[in-house]
């Protein structure tokens, strides 16, 4: 351990010396070299935190040598090392320095994908590092689009103004309290905090994509009701994130395949409940919208996607005895099938067409199955602690895993 921490000091103190010579630093050959000395100080360490940190020096460096020296497989290897460094020790302090560099050296390879990926990151890993200004003004050059407000909303077409409070452009006189178009359509009554007013409903894109309109959010009292409106069905993927650290918030989110963020639409919302600390938007890729709930506790949720109008409903509640059922789930259209009309054999019968099965007719259904209970065992436990390492017991992490499985069942 000791000859492992003195790999780590003498790399740190060869970058020291190195950054105080200019004459070194205007060779390339050089800045290599001290780049690898960090890799082989991270390789030497038996702490995860400890070889996190040599990377992420390392993929700093490697940054930095990509922007002077205008190399390919400088911002390539910084991009590397920073990943490899996050996955080390997530919860270190450096992790949101690391995904920027990430972020950047990416865009400067002009995977802007991948770069819009890594850098919203760190606002939904890292809400509260101050690293989230600059990942959101990185994440407008990536997207094309203006640099951020100093609300922290985005004054483009594709994430909407902040709802921190009215635009220079805006008047506050032009946000209603509740659009008629959540009562009339929805048939409910409306949220206890009047939501931001709803922008007219937009028109069909050409390139098909379904566009998200407006949220709302309302506290039922037993449990909050969050609803993202859409202008059509698409399909969508969900998860729970553990807070980052200590006393921070579960992050309940919800990706909207094949969808964009509406122009105008409000990209976050100011009311709270309880329950839900924060409910915000972003476009996660240039197809996916990710909405984004920020809660207390790992509490029982519900995602489910409703038609008429087309909406993505999320339903939180402590108890998940109290969730209401959200009704029967709306589905992406198919494809539609090209039906070929089969020739007539003489002496062959005619086959009939099976009989269709709705997108809920599942495996389970057809053979008439039914779940009434579902036993999840961890294994391990008491004196048997299972697999150590690291500080770790496999008793402890599957016991965790077996709690979120129960609050997601």
């Amino acid at each position: 351990t000791l000859a492992a921490e003195g790999e780590l000091v003498r790399a740190l103190q060869s970058r020291q010396d190195f950054l105080a010579d200019r004459e070194r630093m205007k060779t390339r050959a050089n800045w290599l070299k001290l780049i690898k000395e960090f890799e082989e100080a991270a390789q030497a360490q038996t702490e995860p935190r400890h070889a996190s940190r040599a990377r992420y020096l390392g993929a700093e460096l490697a940054e930095a040598s990509g922007r002077k020296f205008s190399q390919k497989e400088d911002f390539e290897r910084a991009d590397q090392l920073a990943r490899r460094a996050v996955r080390d020790c997530p919860r270190c302090a450096h992790a949101p320095a690391a995904l920027i560099i990430s972020g950047k050296s990416l865009k400067a390879l002009k995977q802007l994908d991948q770069a819009d990926k890594q850098l919203m990151k760190v606002e939904l890993n890292y809400p509260d590092s101050p690293e989230v200004a600059e990942a959101r003004k990185l994440l407008a050059e990536v997207r094309g689009g203006p640099p951020p407000t100093p609300e922290g909303g985005t004054q483009s077409a594709r994430v909407g103004p902040s709802s921190s409070g009215p635009s220079k452009t805006e008047s506050p006189k032009a946000e209603p309290s509740q659009p008629e178009r959540v009562s009339k359509e929805a048939g409910r009554p409306p949220a206890r905090s009047a939501p931001a007013a709803a922008p007219p409903p937009p028109k069909a894109r050409a390139d098909g994509l379904a566009q998200v309109d407006f949220l709302v959010l309302e506290d039922r009292g037993a449990h909050t009701m969050v609803t993202a409106y859409l202008d059509k069905v698409t399909s969508y993927v969900y998860n729970l994130i553990p807070p980052s650290r200590e006393g921070g918030s579960f992050r309940a989110y919800a990706d909207l395949k094949g969808a964009v963020i509406a122009p105008g639409a409000r990209a976050q919302l100011k009311e709270k409940t309880s329950l839900v600390r924060l409910v915000k938007m972003n476009q996660f890729q240039n197809d996916v919208v990710r909405l984004v709930l920020d809660l207390p506790e790992a509490y029982p949720y519900r995602p489910a996607f409703l038609d008429k109008p087309p909406r993505l409903v999320f339903q939180v509640s402590k108890d998940a005895q109290t969730l209401p059922a959200p009704g029967a789930e709306a589905q992406p259209s198919p494809p539609e099938k090209k039906v070929v009309a089969e020739e007539a054999v003489p002496g062959r019968p005619k086959r009939s067409a099976p009989a269709s099965r709705g997108p809920d007719e599942s495996l389970a259904r057809q053979l008439g199955l039914k779940v009434k209970c579902v036993i999840i065992d961890p294994g391990h436990g008491g004196k048997d602690s299972g697999a150590t390492g690291h500080s770790r017991r496999e008793k402890d992490i599957v016991l965790k895993l077996a709690q979120k499985l129960q609050a997601r069942i």
